[in-house]
């Protein structure tokens, strides 16, 4: 049956895009990428205020180099966030919630992905100009992102980056002090359970910002992740926060600091990703340019369980 199925499935004829086109819809060119075995070039752009983004289109991606490379190796997915131009809310939403799934917060970013959504590598403006070079470079860092992900087996890859805390990853985590739970339930056991600790406060505007995904992942995973944000302020003002802001995971009150200190905190948000053998998978920050999306988390909980 199984045979019967993919025999099926490659027989479809696979899309067919212009030369030059870029989808603006995300499932369609996951599932563009799915059918083709081409990753996805993913950009986000401000098309009509952004100067490297206008440098970026009119040097490469308008160059008939550029339209041919793609034609044969890419699917071509823009991500718009103009200022003047009118975009439909459905599309807004859309790239809103991308921005804040793979940390963009600076444009032009160039997202190079696979069809599960699994980040390859990341590219931009680069200031050796013209097409040429810039697909050169695009070729390697994919090449690069693929062969890191088969041997990743799944486990996130430690990347050098700026930590504002102590570095765990690769290493056991310390030892699960977490303060008095204020909110939701944990389970009885964190033993063996992929955990997600968010370091956080509410005052602290970028935090906020995280929830929506930190609920959209609680309501995705649902057991076989859980989620906990740790603050160090008074259980009453947390209790109001979740209440007020309809937060869907654990939030607890850890006065004392016990789990931010062995961490080292420096800066707000923090997140650490814990497999069930108690190892620490993901560590890091908004926009430290490593981001922790759905996709990566489930491959970890698929490789450990």
């Amino acid at each position: 049956m199984l045979s019967a199925l993919i025999a099926t499935y490659l027989a479809l004829p696979q899309p067919v895009m212009a030369r030059g086109e870029w989808l603006t819809d995300w499932e369609k060119a996951k599932r563009y990428s799915v059918a083709t075995g081409k990753p996805i070039l993913a950009n986000f752009t401000g098309s009509d205020w952004c100067p490297f983004c206008l440098r970026l289109k009119k040097e490469v991606f308008d160059t008939d180099l550029f339209k041919d490379w793609a034609a044969d190796k890419m699917v071509l997915f823009m991500a718009d966030y103009p200022r003047k131009k009118p975009l439909s809310p459905k599309l807004t939403a859309q790239n809103e919630f991308l921005a804040t799934e793979y940390s963009v917060n600076s444009y032009p970013s160039i997202l190079f992905m696979n069809g599960s959504g699994e980040l390859l590598g990341r590219s931009g403006f680069l200031e050796t100009g013209g097409a040429n070079y810039w697909t050169r470079v695009a070729d390697k860092k994919i090449s690069d992102g693929k062969a890191d992900l088969a041997k990743s087996q799944g486990i996130p890859k430690v990347v050098p980056k700026q930590m504002a805390a102590k570095d765990y990853r690769g290493k056991s985590s310390p030892e699960m002090k977490i303060g008095s739970v204020v909110s939701r339930k944990l389970p009885p056991e964190l033993k063996g359970k992929t955990v997600l600790i968010d370091f956080w406060a509410t005052w602290c505007s970028p935090c906020i910002q995280e929830m929506p995904k930190l609920n959209r992942w609680q309501k995705e995973f649902g057991d076989d992740l859980v989620i906990i944000g740790v603050s160090d302020e008074a259980p009453e003002q947390i209790s109001r926060f979740a209440t007020r802001h309809g937060i869907d995971y654990v939030l607890t009150s850890d006065e004392k600091r016990f789990l931010a200190t062995e961490f080292a905190i420096q800066t707000l948000p923090q997140m650490v990703l814990i497999s069930g053998d108690g190892i620490v998978r993901w560590q890091g920050s908004v926009g430290d340019g490593d981001p922790l999306t759905s996709s990566r988390i489930r491959r970890m909980i698929e490789a450990t369980q």
